[in-house]
């Protein structure tokens, strides 16, 4: 069942899961400099999940699945809040990480990581 469910907002953990995201890009970064691309794939995907649910903390929302969660994102979209390039990127990334972590095949390329692995719209976020 796709739903979104309300649940108190909360500013603190919006801030926290904004710090969160640039632990993870920090890290994210250094992994991709020394060669560990899987890591640093898998870590940017932590950098875009922690971002957008900055925004479900600071909305009161709480999505159950990937489905309400690029639903939610494209309400802002819609509003000219969020760029449609980032909830792009966002629903890429996701895949990529997934496909990294689950599934057999190439590992990920250098190029890859900094085509957008490494969170390259995610300074323009602003909550």
């Amino acid at each position: 069942m796709n739903r979104l469910l309300h649940v108190p907002p909360s500013e603190e953990n919006a801030e926290e899961s904004l710090a969160r995201a640039e632990l993870y890009l920090e890290e994210s970064r250094m992994a991709a400099a020394v060669g560990a691309y899987k890591i640093s794939l898998n870590g940017a995907g932590l950098v875009w999940y922690h971002a957008a649910q900055a925004l479900f903390f600071r909305d009161g929302i709480r999505g159950n699945n990937q489905f309400c969660t690029d639903a939610y994102l494209d309400t802002y979209v819609d509003t000219g809040d969020l760029e449609e390039e980032w909830l792009t990127y966002f629903v890429w990334m996701r895949g990529k990480r997934r496909d990294n972590q689950y599934r057999l095949g190439p590992d990920p390329t250098a190029k890859e990581v900094a085509s957008g692995a490494v969170a390259r719209i995610y300074p323009n976020i602003v909550i």
